[in-house]
C-alpha cells in the first residue's frame, strides 16, 4: 500500500509531499510505472515503512540511482538528505494527513 507521494522539480529542487490519496485502481504495476514514467517530474512513492515502491525515469536521472537499485530501500538510503533523519516530510505528511509543498530540499545524487 503506497503511504505517500512525493515530486520534486530538479530545476528548482522544489518538493511537495502527498500523503496516500486512498484512491484505488485496478492498474497493474506495470501500468502505474509507465503513468509515472511520462511525468517530467521526479516522483516515487513509499509504503508504511518508508520502502520506496515506485520510483520514475526522472528520478533516476536526478540521482543517478537506477529503480531497480532504488525501489526496496528505505528512502533515506537513497536520498540522505539532512531533513531525512531530524524532521522527515513524509512522516509530517502522513502523520497529518496534508500535503507539504514549495519547500526548497537538496537531495543528494549518487555522485555525492
Amino acid at each position: 500500500m503506497i503511504r505517500a507521494f512525493v515530486v520534486w522539480r530538479a530545476e528548482t529542487q522544489n518538493i511537495h509531499v502527498m500523503p496516500d490519496p486512498g484512491v484505488r485502481t485496478n492498474l497493474s504495476p506495470q501500468e502505474v510505472a509507465t503513468i509515472l514514467d511520462s511525468i517530467a517530474d521526479g516522483v516515487f512513492t513509499v509504503d508504511r515503512d518508508f520502502i520506496i515502491t515506485t520510483f520514475n525515469c526522472a528520478a533516476e536521472r536526478i540521482t543517478g540511482f537506477a529503480a531497480a537499485e532504488a525501489i526496496g530501500e528505505h528512502c533515506y538510503n537513497i536520498f540522505r538528505a539532512p531533513v531525512c533523519q531530524t524532521g522527515c516530510l513524509l512522516a509530517e505528511s502522513i502523520r497529518t494527513g496534508r500535503q507539504i509543498s514549495g519547500l526548497e530540499l537538496t537531495i543528494l545524487n549518487r555522485r555525492n
